[in-house]
């Protein structure tokens, strides 16, 4: 499991370049806040904790690139990436 916030970072940027927007990142975090807010403590945090809900946040973006690349989108609705969030979120529990 990767622990370094900045690779949560660079999933948010290419998750975001196809149209991933904040309804479908609350849905994959462990609090109602926006992708700008969980951008800012990423850069300012060094290590998540392994198993942190931190660490489970990236792991669900993770699960939703690969989703999105696996069923050969070009670009995501609003729509789209809140149903691979949900998804993300029965494979890796809140």
């Amino acid at each position: 499991m990767n622990t370094d916030p900045h690779h949560t970072l660079e999933l948010l940027d290419t998750l975001q370049s196809l149209g991933f927007d904040d309804s479908a990142f609350v849905v994959v975090h462990h609090m109602p806040v926006t992708i700008d807010r969980h951008r800012r403590y990423c850069m300012k945090t060094g290590e998540f904790q392994v198993n942190s809900k931190n660490a489970l946040v990236q792991q669900r973006l993770e699960i939703i690139l690969a989703a999105f690349k696996a069923g050969g989108f070009a670009n995501g609705s609003s729509e789209l990436f809140y149903k691979l969030a949900r998804d993300a979120t029965v494979k890796v529990p809140l």
